[in-house]
């Protein structure tokens, strides 16, 4: 049977859904990566570096001074910021050392 070829099996649901979780994630992963880490002028990496680290740091503060605003007026909101916030630093502590700490005031 020179000419018969099989047929890719169909995809059953579970698996289906594991596939669309799957691409859904890496979408927010890109999403967040180019968030993080745009595309920098500079070729030298050690300068790259920096800025990305900049920019990440300025980040984390910006979410920590909300994080303080709320603490007084919203507990809910509050731990949702530090949420982001811890999110951000555990992205940041992957690429680098833990240069940047979030204070918990």
């Amino acid at each position: 049977m020179p000419g018969s070829q099989r047929k890719p099996k169909a995809r059953s649901g579970k698996a289906k859904l594991r596939a669309e979780k799957f691409h859904q994630k890496k979408h927010i992963f890109e999403q967040n990566a180019a968030i993080l880490l745009p595309n920098c002028s500079s070729t030298h990496p050690t300068e790259q570096k920096s800025f990305h680290q900049n920019q990440i740091e300025a980040k984390v503060s910006a979410l920590v001074e909300k994080s303080r605003e709320l603490k007084t007026q919203n507990p809910t909101a509050r731990a949702i910021y530090k949420q982001e916030s811890t999110l951000i630093w555990k992205k940041m502590n992957d690429e680098s050392e833990d240069h940047y700490r979030i204070i918990d005031a």
